[in-house]
């Protein structure tokens, strides 16, 4: 189905994350002995996203047209419970982006990969993390916003 969405709250979503991303910013320099070097890149980031969101919040009076698939797997366990969703939805890419990581180790000939390595890989790695957290409010909010819209907004495409 095919719906409208306000941009208000498309850039509601963009400004708190964009705050999540400088918090992870922060985080990650405070915890590891790396240079500020990450920081400015999530505070780039971070700022690029929070100048898309208040644009979305302030001047952009045209409704956004988005896209929901009904009757998947992904829309009968957010009717079922958002919260199994967001959980099962996580494992999953998580799960996806693990065997990525073990096939592009396998390519480039990494002779010591073990869970441990695997999983300090993805702990230095924390963007994938960051956009694997960014699909899956994405998609919840996509289900959110179609359920909310008027209905007389919503078209089978």
């Amino acid at each position: 189905m095919e719906y409208s969405c306000r941009p208000r709250h498309e850039g509601m979503m963009y400004v708190l994350f964009s705050l999540f991303v400088m918090l992870y910013g922060v985080i990650r320099v405070l915890t590891s002995d790396e240079s500020y070097y990450p920081l400015l890149i999530f505070g780039a980031a971070s700022l690029v996203l929070l100048a898309v969101g208040i644009w979305m919040l302030k001047f952009r009076k045209k409704d956004f047209r988005r896209i929901v698939y009904l009757n998947t797997w992904v829309h009968r366990l957010y009717l079922k419970s958002i919260w199994l969703l967001a959980v099962v939805y996580t494992v999953a890419s998580a799960a996806l982006i693990t065997l990525l990581l073990i096939v592009i180790k396998l390519l480039s000939g990494d002779d010591h990969l073990s869970f441990q390595s695997i999983m300090e890989t993805l702990w230095h790695r924390g963007e994938i993390l960051i956009i694997l957290l960014y699909a899956v409010v994405r998609e919840i909010t996509g289900y959110y916003f179609y359920y909310i819209s008027p209905e007389d907004s919503r078209k089978q495409f």
